[in-house]
C-alpha cells in the first residue's frame, strides 16, 4: 500500500490512541477530577463546534457539487453531511448550556443519543463510500430517502421536545445525575461491535477500491473503534475518557470529510484533467507514432514563416511516404506495421536532433527545414534523408526495407501560408509517386495538373449520373474461317463540354478515385445487355468480351453482382468472357477464389496483355481461364524485332499445350495476320479488321452480314 500526504503521521497518532485506550483500565479513577471540569467543558464545545464546522462546510462542498453532477449519490451525502452538522449543533447547544425557560434544550442523555446516532451514520456512510462508488443510477429508492430523511426529523425533534423524559427513562437511580446509564454501555458496546464488523467487511472486500481510499476507510473505522473504545471507559459526561472520545471522533470526521472529497471531487477532476491532456494529446499528436500531428504542424510552420520573413530567409516542408506500405500491412499485420511506423518516425526526429519531424497521418511525415543557404543545398540534405530512411529496420528479429517517397516545397516560391506549402508539398509528393521518383519539388504546372484531375474526377461522377458515357464495339475474328466469333467492348465518354475523351485520360483517373467501380459495372451491365438485344433480333450469338479492373476484381461478392447482371439482361452466361491482367492476380490464393466462383456461373475468362506482367507458370496452368490475349506492343512490332516473333510464338505454342486459345491484339496489317496464322493464333482483332464501331454500325456491318 503507498501510504502518502501524512500517512505515517496518521498511523502514528492511530497507534498511540489504540494504546492510550488499551491504558485506561489501569489509570486512576481520580484523573478527571484532578483538571478543572470547565477545561472538560470548554474543550467539548470547541471540539462540537469544529466538527459542526468540518460537517457544515462538506455539506456546503456536496451541494454545489451535486448542482452539476448528475448523480443521486453526491446529493444524498450533501444531505447526510447537514443532518451530521445538525447533531453537532445540539452537541454544542448541549455543552453551551442553552435553556428554555428553566430547562436545558439538550442534557446529558440526550447529548449520548447524539453521540451514538452520529457515530452510526458516519460509519453507515463510510462503508457507502467504501462499497457504492459514484454512478449515475439511483442508490435508493425513493421510499427509502423519505423514510430515513423523516426518521432523522423525528429524532431531532424528540430530543428538543423530550422535556427530560429520555435522562428519566435511560436513569436506573439518580435520573439528574450525570452518571452513566447501564444502558448506554450496552448500546455503545453493540456499535463498537458493530465498527468491527465494517472493519472486517472493508479489509476483506473484494471491492476494488484504490490503496488511497481503501487506506482512508481503515484509518476512519480504526479511529471510531477507539473512540468507541474510550466511551466504553466514561464513568459520567465530561470526564477526561469522554473528550478523548470526542477528540478521536473529530478525526473520524475530517477523515470521512477528505475520504468524500478524494471520492466525489479530487478523483472526478483528475479524471477529467487527465481526459481533458488525452484529448489535448490527441488533438496535437499522432496516437501510433507519438509524434506532433498535422495541427501541430501548421502551427508551427505559421511561426516559421514569420521569423523567416523577418530574416528573408527560405523555409522548406518536405513530405514523405512510405511506398507500398499496405502492403507490409496485409503481409505481416497491422502491429508490425504500426512498430515500422512508429521506428521510422523515431530514425527521421533522431536524424533531426529531434524536432522538427511531424506526423500527417497513417505513413506520411513531414519535416520543417530551416537554416536553408541555397536550394541546392537543400535538394541535398532531401537525399540525405531519404537514403537515412531507406536503411533496413529490424522489428522482432525481422529485417525490413522500406522505399520512401518525398515531395518538397519551399517559401516563398511555392506559398506563403502554412497550409498552402503543405498542400503544394503533397502535391509534389502525388507526383513523384506517380512518376515512381524518389523525390520532386513542386512546380506550377503540377497545381494545373491536380486541378485537371481533379475537375476529371467530378466530371466522371457527373458523367455518370448523366448518362455520358457509351460504348463501342470491336470485332474478335476467327483466323481461320475469318468469321466474327466476338467482340469487345470498349467504354468512351462524350463529355457535353470537351467532346470525346480518350479512355487513356479517364480510365487512370477513374482507378484512382475508385469511380472504376460503378463505371465498370455500368459497362458489363450495358455490354449484357446489348449482347441479349441482337440475340433477340435474331442474330447469330457472339462472346462479348469485358474489361475487368483489379477494383473491381476485389469487390466482395463480385460473383453474386455478375449473376445478378446476367439474370437482369437475359443473357446466357456462356456468352459473356471476362479480361484480366496480370497484375490482377498478385494474391494468387484469393485470386484463385474468385476466380473460380466466376467460372462456377458458367462465364468465360481471359488474361488480358499477356505477356506485359509478371505470370507464374505454375499457377498459369492451374488458373480456372479460357484464354490468353496477346498484347498489342508485341504484335504491332512482329515484323521489325525478332524478339516479339519468338514471343507470340511461344504463348501460342505454350496455349495450345495448355488447352487454351490465344487472340492477339493490335493487328493492322495483312503481314502481322499471316505471321499470327503461321502460328495457329485462334483469334484476333484490331484496326485491320475494324476500329471500335458504335452498336448500330457494328450491327450493319457486321452481324446483318452473317445473319
Amino acid at each position: 500500500m503507498n501510504l502518502k500526504n501524512g500517512y505515517h503521521k496518521s498511523i502514528k497518532i492511530l497507534l498511540a490512541g489504540l494504546f492510550l485506550c488499551l491504558l485506561t483500565p489501569w489509570m486512576p479513577s481520580s484523573l478527571s477530577s484532578t483538571v478543572n471540569q470547565e477545561f472538560y467543558h470548554l474543550l467539548g464545545l470547541g471540539i462540537s463546534l469544529v466538527s459542526m464546522i468540518i460537517c457544515l462546510s462538506a455539506y456546503n462542498q456536496s451541494r454545489m457539487r451535486a448542482k452539476g453532477d448528475q448523480t443521486r449519490n453526491g446529493q444524498y451525502f450533501s444531505y447526510v453531511f447537514f443532518a451530521g452538522g445538525m447533531l453537532k449543533l445540539l452537541l454544542f447547544l448541549y455543552y453551551g448550556k442553552i435553556t428554555i425557560g428553566y430547562e436545558l434544550m439538550v442534557d446529558s442523555a440526550d447529548a449520548l443519543l447524539i453521540i451514538f446516532m452520529a457515530r452510526f451514520i458516519c460509519v453507515l456512510c463510510m462503508l457507502f463510500l467504501g462499497f457504492k462508488l459514484p454512478t449515475k443510477n439511483q442508490p435508493f429508492p425513493k421510499w427509502v430517502s423519505y423514510t430515513m430523511g423523516v426518521s432523522y426529523i423525528s429524532f431531532l425533534v424528540f430530543i428538543l421536545l423530550n422535556k427530560g423524559a429520555t435522562e428519566f427513562f435511560l436513569s436506573s437511580s439518580d435520573p439528574w445525575s450525570q452518571t452513566i446509564s447501564p444502558i448506554h454501555y450496552v448500546a455503545h458496546a453493540s456499535l463498537l461491535i458493530f465498527f468491527v464488523f465494517a472493519l472486517a467487511g472493508i479489509l476483506f472486500s473484494r471491492k476494488k477500491r484504490c490503496n488511497e481510499i481503501n487506506f482512508r476507510l481503515i484509518l476512519g473505522v480504526c479511529f471510531c473503534i477507539i473512540s468507541q473504545g474510550f466511551i466504553l471507559q466514561v464513568q459520567y459526561v465530561q470526564d477526561v475518557f469522554f473528550t478523548f472520545s470526542m477528540m478521536f471522533q473529530l478525526i473520524v470526521y475530517v477523515i470521512f470529510q477528505n475520504t468524500y472529497f478524494n471520492v466525489y471531487i479530487e478523483s472526478p477532476l483528475e479524471q477529467q484533467k487527465a481526459t481533458r491532456e488525452k484529448l489535448d494529446y490527441m488533438a496535437h499528436y499522432d496516437e501510433t507514432t507519438g509524434l506532433e500531428n498535422r495541427r501541430s504542424l501548421l502551427h508551427y510552420v505559421g511561426g516559421c514563416l514569420e521569423k523567416a520573413e523577418a530574416d528573408g530567409a527560405l523555409l522548406g516542408l518536405l513530405v514523405i511516404n512510405i511506398s507500398r506500405f499496405k502492403i507490409i500491412n496485409d503481409s505481416l499485420g497491422y502491429r508490425l506495421g504500426d512498430q515500422l511506423l512508429k521506428q521510422t518516425g523515431q530514425r527521421l526526429l533522431d536524424y533531426q536532433g529531434g524536432k522538427e519531424v511531424f506526423s500527417l497521418g497513417g505513413d506520411r511525415y513531414a519535416i520543417v527545414m530551416g537554416q536553408i543557404e541555397s536550394v541546392e543545398k537543400l535538394h541535398n540534405r532531401v537525399y540525405e534523408i531519404l537514403e537515412h530512411v531507406k536503411e533496413p529496420i529490424f522489428i522482432k528479429e525481422r529485417e525490413l526495407y522500406i522505399t520512401p517517397s518525398a515531395g518538397l516545397s519551399i517559401y516563398p516560391y511555392d506559398g506563403a501560408m502554412p497550409d498552402e506549402l503543405l498542400r503544394n508539398a503533397n502535391t509534389a509528393l502525388y507526383f513523384a509517386k506517380n512518376e515512381g521518383q524518389d523525390f520532386n519539388r513542386y512546380t506550377l504546372s503540377m497545381k494545373k495538373e491536380a486541378q485537371e484531375s481533379l475537375q476529371m474526377e467530378h466530371d466522371i461522377r457527373k458523367g455518370l449520373e448523366r448518362e455520358e458515357f457509351y460504348l463501342e464495339y470491336q470485332p474478335q475474328i476467327d483466323l481461320a474461317t475469318g468469321e466474327v466469333v466476338g467482340v469487345e467492348a470498349l467504354v468512351r465518354w462524350n463529355h457535353p463540354m470537351r467532346g470525346r475523351i480518350s479512355p487513356v485520360e479517364f480510365i487512370p483517373i477513374a482507378e484512382e478515385c475508385g469511380l472504376i467501380v460503378p463505371l465498370g459495372e455500368w459497362v458489363l451491365r450495358e455490354a449484357c445487355y446489348q449482347n441479349r438485344m441482337w440475340q433477340n433480333q435474331g442474330y447469330k450469338p457472339l462472346t462479348v468480351s469485358v474489361n475487368l479492373s483489379i477494383q473491381q476484381f476485389h469487390e466482395v461478392q463480385l460473383a453474386e453482382r455478375i449473376k445478378r447482371i446476367l439474370l437482369d439482361t437475359g443473357l446466357d452466361p456462356i456468352y459473356l468472357e471476362l479480361e484480366i491482367t496480370e497484375s490482377t492476380m498478385f494474391d494468387m490464393t484469393q485470386g484463385m477464389k474468385v476466380l473460380e466462383s466466376i467460372k462456377k456461373l458458367g462465364v468465360q475468362i481471359s488474361i488480358d496483355d499477356f505477356g506485359t506482367g509478371y505470370s507464374s507458370l505454375h499457377y498459369l496452368k492451374n488458373l480456372p481461364i479460357d484464354r490468353l490475349k496477346i498484347d498489342q506492343s508485341f504484335v504491332r512490332e512482329l515484323m521489325v524485332d525478332r524478339n516479339n516473333k519468338a514471343i507470340v510464338s511461344t504463348i501460342t505454342s505454350m496455349a495450345r499445350h495448355l488447352q487454351l486459345k490465344v487472340t492477339a491484339e493490335g493487328v493492322e496489317n495483312e503481314e502481322q495476320l499471316l505471321f499470327l496464322q503461321e502460328q495457329h493464333c485462334n483469334d484476333a482483332q484490331g484496326y485491320f479488321f475494324s476500329r471500335p464501331l458504335a452498336s448500330t454500325d457494328f450491327e450493319s456491318i457486321f452481324l446483318k452480314a452473317i445473319a
